[in-house]
């Protein structure tokens, strides 16, 4: 097995160009690697928090929102609320 001294005199002894292409493709590999640890975590609930924290933002956000114009505008006091809201729930 090559050890890592190694490699890095290999890589020292690179052109640029051959090094450039060297660095892309371990870009390419991390992002593989970080890619499928991140699957990895998904389908282990792992990740799960983060909808959680999102849903949560997201609650938060539209109390703020309605508490806000409900306190400076009558509509939302009437009802009309959920127009004026529409682009929290679906911002398209």
């Amino acid at each position: 097995m090559i050890k890592i001294e190694e490699i890095k005199k290999k890589i020292n002894s690179l052109s640029m160009k051959d090094f450039n292409k060297l660095k892309d493709w371990i870009i390419e590999k991390d992002w593989h690697y970080w890619e499928k640890e991140i699957q990895n975590d998904s389908e282990n609930g792992k990740l799960d928090f983060i909808i959680e924290e999102a849903q949560e933002g997201k609650t938060l956000v539209r109390k703020l929102y309605i508490m806000t114009f409900a306190t400076n505008n009558d509509n939302v006091v009437s009802g009309n609320f959920v127009n004026q809201t529409m682009f929290i729930s679906n911002p398209s």
